[in-house]
């Protein structure tokens, strides 16, 4: 009889700190450009990326290369990919900045993460974003070019830089999108999810001490039941319980 309670209580330990592993709070990304957990950047983080400088997903040269263009950039990515209509405007370029920012750095993406099927790839999925950081960004690109509804798939990669793809036209983020809410959740299929001021909601930037998204992650993780550090159990009272119960069966 007490061999088959010592089981069960090996069981219970092991089954908690399983679980206590899988904290939803404390994940970023499964991707070279991003670090394993979250953590501080004692050195900073370059321009728009500070704001998560106290507890990041990036390094400092991830953030310095979100801020580049073109070959040394962050995936080489080229914004001002439609020249001969205009170049991108730098309130336009500032937006998509905080939004590379967020993506890349912030430490709240975690509750949303899903893997993709097949794949060791992840993706975050319906993140709630602001409407007042939506309209910002439309508001700030809607007479910018583009020449893609969908800045996921919809480039040409084969000289190393997206670059339009043939037969693809530019035109205004306004004529892809006709508004606010289309262009955030459709930019980048599936990533983002509105929702309006008063609800529980991201920012893609902030110039607060405080983190405003790690309230977000947390209330998310709890009304979803994900863990998250913020209701993790207290382990030294469940060593207590535990080894309570076990001594009362010796």
């Amino acid at each position: 009889m007490k061999a088959k309670s010592y089981v069960v209580y090996f069981l219970i330990v092991l089954s908690v700190f399983a679980i206590a592993d899988e904290d939803v709070c404390d994940l970023c990304l499964n991707s070279e450009v991003y670090k394993d957990k979250p953590s501080p950047e004692s050195g900073g983080l370059f321009n728009k990326c500070s704001a998560f400088q106290s507890r990041s997903c990036c390094t400092n040269e991830t953030a310095y290369k979100i801020h580049l263009e073109g070959p040394g950039a962050l995936y080489n990515l080229v914004y001002n990919h439609c020249p001969a209509e205009k170049n991108m405007s730098s309130q336009c370029r500032e937006r998509f900045k905080e939004q590379d920012c967020f993506f890349h750095c912030s430490p709240n993406i975690g509750p949303w993460i899903e893997n993709l099927p097949n794949s060791t790839r992840q993706k975050p999925r319906n993140m709630p974003l602001s409407a007042e950081t939506c309209n910002a960004w439309y508001e700030d690109c809607k007479d910018d070019y583009t020449c893609t509804d969908d800045w996921s798939s919809g480039w040409d990669w084969s000289t190393g830089i997206n670059v339009c793809k043939s037969g693809s036209v530019c035109r205004k983020f306004s004529q892809y999108f006709a508004n606010a809410v289309t262009m955030c959740e459709n930019l980048y299929p599936g990533e983002y999810k509105v929702v309006e001021n008063g609800q529980t909601r991201l920012v893609f930037w902030f110039d607060t001490d405080v983190n405003p998204n790690d309230q977000v992650a947390a209330e998310y993780a709890e009304q979803n039941g994900l863990r998250c550090h913020a209701n993790r159990l207290h382990f030294g009272n469940l060593f207590l319980l535990l080894t309570t119960v076990f001594c009362r069966n010796m």
